[in-house]
């Protein structure tokens, strides 16, 4: 959405050059050329999510694009606050998917598909918890939560 800029490019393959050059394909259509975001952040101040905008409104408002902003001013701009963001939480699962164009990893010996991921994790004990869907073990030597999503 306009109020919240443009996505992050430092993950694997991301590339802000690429980005801006992507967008300003779009940009090129006919301003009342509408644009349905598949998610929203909800930019700080607005309380309602946002699906959907004109490649007008982006031209106009976009606070990271907006306004005839320059290649060098936006990858500048997006490498500096890419540098200062977290990993997301789901990363690694999502990665797992990302990279095969959508398609689920291939299944275990077991037959089961799962996506892996590992998350730092301070605990006392061992601990070994699994549900239907999903399976959290303690590896207590690396101090490591290895978690794998059935799917």
């Amino acid at each position: 959405m306009p109020d919240f800029g443009t996505a992050r490019c430092d993950f694997p393959g991301g590339s802000s050059e690429m980005l801006y050059q992507s967008i300003q394909k779009i940009l090129a259509l006919p301003n009342e050329t509408r644009i349905f975001v598949g998610h929203d952040y909800k930019a700080p101040g607005r309380d309602e999510y946002a699906w959907e905008t004109t490649v007008g409104e982006q031209k106009a408002k976009n606070i990271h694009i907006g306004a005839g902003k320059s290649e060098e001013e936006f990858t500048t701009m997006r490498d500096e606050r890419d540098a200062t963001l977290a990993m997301p939480k789901l990363i690694i699962p999502s990665l797992q998917v990302n990279m095969r164009a959508g398609n689920m990893p291939e299944p275990d010996d077991n037959g089961d598909v799962y996506l892996k991921g590992a998350r730092k994790q301070t605990l006392t004990s061992n601990w070994h918890r699994q549900q239907k869907h999903l399976c959290l073990c303690l590896n207590p030597l690396l101090d490591m939560i290895y978690i794998v999503f059935r799917i």
